[in-house]
């Protein structure tokens, strides 16, 4: 495994080949879904509190799995309260850097920006 994703399919799924044809095929794919994403699930604080607790639990296995060293990239299709709220919960001093990517509709998932690691 060379790098490692965390796909956000929330309110879209998002297919494997989506993220490889971006890392390559030697990727670990983490994925947060729900049963039929779609933008308006998230209807009342605790669907928000549910998904902080589940991907702090990833953060961390991610972590105890690959080290603090390998990047995070971050593929998202979510409701944007959903992502405001898991960079509220980001620790930088002690989580993965992560690399976030946006989708472009003609090129697909480009690089955005990163959060965290060694600003030396």
């Amino acid at each position: 495994i060379t790098k490692i994703a965390l796909a956000f399919s929330l309110s879209s799924h998002i297919r494997r080949e989506r993220i490889t044809s971006v890392l390559g095929e030697d990727t670990a794919i983490y994925s947060v879904t729900v049963d039929s994403p779609n933008r308006t699930f998230v209807t009342n604080p605790k669907i928000m509190d549910d998904f902080v607790s589940t991907t702090r639990e990833i953060m961390e296995s991610i972590k105890l799995r690959h080290g603090k060293d390998m990047d995070i990239h971050i593929f998202p299709a979510m409701p944007a309260s959903l992502a405001v709220r898991f960079g509220m919960d980001y620790m930088p001093k002690t989580d993965n850097k992560l690399i976030i990517y946006d989708e472009l509709t003609e090129k697909g998932f480009v690089y955005a920006l990163s959060i965290g690691g060694n600003y030396d």
